[in-house]
């Protein structure tokens, strides 16, 4: 296993329209931890749940192994997604105190992207400029695409185009998504809530990954191309640096 350098930095803001702002990051990259959270628009208290969602987790003692790592974040979110239902109930809120959430866990050369709803988590690999978006929306639309009954121009047009089908307390069924990647020196994550990728193309945002030098420099970046637009949602961006050890 190749120990790599890790570097990360964030930013968040609540744009030109939303009165406050509902996201929320966590930065615990000392255990290889990070995380996005996007309160949900419309619902109870979703800087609440955000908040929440991204308090600091506790660990007892350097991870052993990515799965171990995984397995931690996985158990608190779970947890808080219990926590946020249980709040909804003792306070009698109508609507959902909930918010999607995307997580990295890093351990040695290895990695993990865990999500809920669609905040989303980026993989830009700097030396071919390759941008994939890994994880896969939990919306409506996303589904009907996914499965063809949908072409992405309908899909920016449709009147659901906002609808969440998986966010941490939401009490329908709850489920993680997970995807593992191995990692290289010169890469870069991006995880960001969707007050960024509604406001930039895929291109903007692979070229502003690209220029960066350094994680803090291209997030304020990427926030000064968001609040160049209408910027009409809150957006939190989060980048991870991946170099050699």
């Amino acid at each position: 296993m190749k120990q790599l350098r890790l570097s990360s930095n964030a930013i968040t803001h609540p744009g030109h329209v939303r009165p406050k702002n509902e996201d929320s990051y966590l930065l615990q990259g000392e255990v290889g931890i990070w995380m996005v959270a996007d309160g949900m628009g419309g619902h109870a208290q979703g800087d609440y749940a955000s908040a929440r969602v991204t308090e600091p987790i506790s660990v007892a003692q350097p991870f052993t192994s990515l799965e171990e790592g995984v397995r931690c974040v996985r158990q608190a979110i779970h947890e808080r997604h219990q926590n946020l239902l249980d709040y909804a109930s003792q306070q009698g809120l109508k609507t959902v105190c909930g918010c999607t959430v995307v997580s990295l866990v890093v351990f040695g050369d290895q990695a993990c992207l865990l999500w809920a709803g669609d905040s989303r988590g980026y993989h830009f690999v700097r030396s071919n400029q390759q941008l994939q978006q890994k994880t896969i929306d939990h919306t409506y639309i996303a589904e009907l695409v996914n499965n063809g009954g949908l072409s992405m121009k309908q899909a920016h047009q449709h009147p659901y185009a906002g609808m969440i089908t998986r966010a941490v307390g939401m009490a329908n069924a709850f489920e993680i998504d997970e995807v593992y990647l191995d990692l290289s020196a010169g890469e870069r994550f991006l995880l960001c809530s969707d007050g960024l990728y509604n406001e930039l193309s895929e291109f903007e945002i692979r070229d502003c990954l690209h220029q960066g030098e350094r994680p803090g420099e291209t997030c304020r970046a990427l926030l000064t191309q968001v609040l160049a637009k209408p910027a009409r949602d809150n957006v939190t961006i989060l980048i991870v640096d991946i170099g050699d050890g």
